[in-house]
């Protein structure tokens, strides 16, 4: 059934998303154009064609993260705590099934947003010198995995978990907070967002508890001798271990926030 959720959340959103997505590929290869012809400057001004190019292409990757944003709170909002939510609490499915597809094609649509973003400024950039630098790039990163083995692959592989991980956390977060928005009679949505600036303080609160508990066991001091006195391969072993307590802790509130969500939903949620 998750599955079929899915692709119903996928063709929902798709509309909003395929045209941005469209349109930032066109106006990159059109600035690349003018670029390449030289046509970006007119009588030794640029080129008013260049110029709206270039401000619609920054305002569309701009609206694409904004509307990833929206597109989020109001697909969970409108679809489960909206008129909708009569329809979709009828479906045969777990309510955790429901948060999940709603989480899972936020989560790409953020990736793939992220993609067109990085690859049409590739796009722009693209000359003989870019090609060549990204070459070398990719050469001298391969070199560095093979140097350094398991630990350069897994920085790699947890910097990838952890910008994952966190970015769920702030979808789940922004889930519980209009959850907890909906029981407002009034200015549900100003009342999620106050939610969601009250998690944020709570999560700041006990960052600031964990890193003065660390200070107060001398773990700082001890850390930075300790780093100063490894090798490179040393270093990269308590990188790889700081990544992953970052990941941890990412994923508590994330898990948190989840099931916050889901008890909400399965157990307090009133449509009246």
């Amino acid at each position: 059934m998750l599955g079929k959720l899915l692709k119903y959340e996928i063709r929902a959103t798709r509309r909003i998303f395929l045209p941005l997505y469209g349109l930032i590929v066109v106006c990159a290869l059109l600035i690349r154009t003018f670029t390449a012809l030289n046509l970006q400057h007119a009588n030794g001004m640029a080129s008013v064609p260049f110029i709206i190019t270039m401000i619609i292409y920054c305002l569309l990757i701009a609206a694409t993260f904004v509307m990833t944003l929206i597109v989020t709170i109001q697909r969970f909002n409108k679809n489960l705590l909206g008129d909708e939510g009569y329809l979709s609490f009828t479906l045969p499915v777990k309510v955790h099934s429901q948060i999940d597809s709603k989480m899972i094609v936020s989560l790409l649509w953020t990736v793939v947003s992220l993609i067109i973003a990085v690859g049409s400024v590739l796009i722009l950039a693209s000359n003989d010198v870019t090609w060549e630098q990204m070459s070398k790039f990719w050469s001298d990163l391969g070199q560095f995995f093979t140097e350094y083995g398991g630990w350069g692959t897994a920085i790699f592989l947890e910097a990838i978990v952890a910008m994952l991980v966190g970015s769920l956390t702030f979808i789940v977060q922004i889930y519980a907070s209009v959850s907890v928005g909906n029981f407002s009679s009034k200015h549900k949505l100003l009342a999620a967002f106050g939610t969601f600036i009250g998690f944020m303080v709570v999560e700041e609160i006990i960052s600031s508890l964990l890193f003065t508990a660390g200070q107060n066991a001398q773990f700082t001091q001890w850390f930075g001798w300790y780093w100063s006195g490894l090798d490179l391969t040393g270093k990269f072993q308590t990188v790889s271990a700081s990544l992953g307590l970052s990941i941890l802790y990412e994923a508590v509130f994330g898990v948190a926030f989840y099931f916050f969500t889901n008890w909400l939903l399965s157990r307090k949620l009133n449509l009246e």
